[in-house]
């Protein structure tokens, strides 16, 4: 690359876009340039916000040539196909993880990098921690002796296996919830310890979602990795946050906390046996001790924005970063080989499992079409999903607006009908609300206050603000509002407006 800097463009504008632009602004030589997202509401948002181009479509971006690297960040199921695009416009991409949904693919992304001489990387973010660092010099260094036994865990309970939304892409199939978390814990152990064999794997805590379809919330897989056993555990039920990785050496035991950033060592010591348990103790008092002021420290000073998940970010785009400024092999951690051997034996892992485990249930055959008369906006959202259910409940169909094509009701096909429309497009708005009764409106006010909220929502409906208020239609119906903190219980849903 040369001297100026590297301009990146984020394909994707949800969640994890936020977290992705501000751990970029913190990197040396980067820029972001440019937004890219199917929804124009979101891709603006995000642009706006950050003082760039918004997109679209990709290749609209590709033509304008305004990016060096891109970071794919939409669902998985879209990462091969965007990638591969991307690296043969000769842009440099960063995937997030799980990268593709099979080894088969992510090794065709990598091969297609090479071909172009450009850079695949994995965003296996937790890697780029400065507590991951530190555990890498240590085992190098020996100071742990040799390492038999290697444990990951990735115990924090997933809310949507009990609440929903039921059809996102991390529920649509059961090896989803493996590749989704997988990754995290399989990266480590690729990156110590090489290429492991995966001997079993076990899967329990079955859970019910909608439409009788099984999923299990604890996977334990047991691997070899040279002569270092490998334990990695994902338990999603209601649990004490546990994710961490522990290498039990001869010399000592290490534990890094990946979500805390924190990396603490036991050692014995020469002492009389009298002493040494104490010692012990005292040792490993003063590691916490400093580990949680050392971390208490760089929060506070930082606002947050140096929180250990947004340090892992920053971590691994400044290994990237600097390898692409400086041309620097790639940084082992995130590199395209490594993502490849990540999801060789995440599928792997997938092979050693009773077919009827990972089938998920057929959806529920529909025998009409639904003829709603109620319409919710917000309809995925937690309340919008209550509600919903509670309008079917009551003999009514409904229509859900929705920004994807999946909706959360697969159970109930002949009853709801999910539409996407973007509460920017006043004429799709007015086009969905035919032959509806009753609008519920659910979706994200971001006013401080209930008037606010009636004001920018109710008052003037000849435009659509960026709150995403109704038109007026020809037809009168009712409207209902949510309160602006989103929190409202169905039942305590008033009216606002009479159009």
């Amino acid at each position: 690359m040369s001297s100026s800097k590297i301009r990146v463009g984020l394909i994707g504008a949800g969640y994890i876009a936020s977290w992705h632009a501000d751990a970029l602004r913190a990197t040396d030589g980067v820029e972001i340039t440019a937004v890219c997202d199917p929804s124009e509401a979101a891709a603006k948002g995000l642009a706006e916000g950050l003082g760039v181009r918004a997109f679209g479509d990709v290749a609209d971006l590709i033509e304008a040539k305004v990016c060096d690297t891109v970071h794919i960040l939409t669902p998985p199921h879209l990462h091969h196909a965007l990638a591969i695009q991307c690296l043969k416009a000769g842009l440099h991409v960063l995937v997030e993880k799980p990268v593709a949904t099979s080894a088969e693919e992510t090794a065709e992304i990598e091969a297609v990098a090479q071909e172009h001489g450009v850079r695949f990387h994995a965003g296996h973010n937790f890697m780029g921690l400065p507590s991951y660092d530190r555990l890498k010099d240590m085992l190098a260094r020996g100071e742990l002796g040799r390492v038999s036994v290697a444990e990951v865990h990735w115990c924090l309970p997933l809310a949507p296996l009990r609440s929903g939304p039921f059809g996102i892409w991390l529920l649509r199939e059961p090896m989803n919830l493996l590749l989704e978390l997988g990754p995290h814990l399989m990266g480590f152990i690729v990156d110590l310890f090489g290429m492991p064999d995966i001997q079993s794997v076990q899967l329990s805590k079955p859970v019910e979602l909608p439409g009788d379809d099984t999923r299990h919330q604890t996977w334990r897989i047991m691997a070899q990795a040279g002569d270092v056993d490998v334990m990695l555990t994902i338990s999603m039920v209601e649990t004490i946050d546990d994710r961490s990785l522990t290498l039990r050496g001869s010399s000592g035991r290490a534990r890094l906390d990946f979500a805390a950033d924190t990396l603490v060592v036991e050692r014995e010591n020469a002492s009389d046996l009298v002493l040494n348990p104490l010692r012990r103790q005292l040792d490993l008092s003063w590691q916490h001790l400093r580990e949680g002021l050392g971390n208490t420290v760089t929060q506070v000073t930082s606002l947050n924005r140096k929180s250990p998940y947004a340090l892992s970010f920053q971590g691994m785009d400044a290994a990237i970063y600097d390898a692409l400024r400086t041309g620097k092999a790639p940084d082992a951690r995130f590199s395209g080989e490594s993502a490849v051997k990540v999801m060789t034996a995440l599928e792997q892992a997938l092979a050693l499992i009773p077919a009827e485990q990972l089938k998920a249930a057929d959806p529920k055959t529909k025998t009409r079409d639904p003829k709603p008369t109620a319409m919710v906006i917000g309809g995925t959202g937690f309340i919008g999903r209550a509600l919903t259910r509670a309008l079917v409940a009551n003999g009514q169909d409904v229509r859900v607006l929705s920004r994807g094509r999946f909706g959360p009701f697969p159970d109930l096909p002949d009853e709801v009908e999910t539409v996407g429309v973007s509460l920017y497009d006043k004429a799709a708005l007015v086009e969905a609300m035919q032959d509806i009764d009753v609008v519920y409106n659910l979706a994200r006010s971001l006013e401080g206050t209930w008037d606010e909220a009636l004001e920018s929502n109710a008052t003037s409906r000849s435009t659509i603000p960026p709150d995403g208020m109704l038109p007026a239609v020809g037809t009168p119906c009712t409207v209902f509002a949510a309160s602006p903190s989103a929190t409202t219980p169905p039942a305590m849903i008033e009216p606002w407006a009479t159009a």
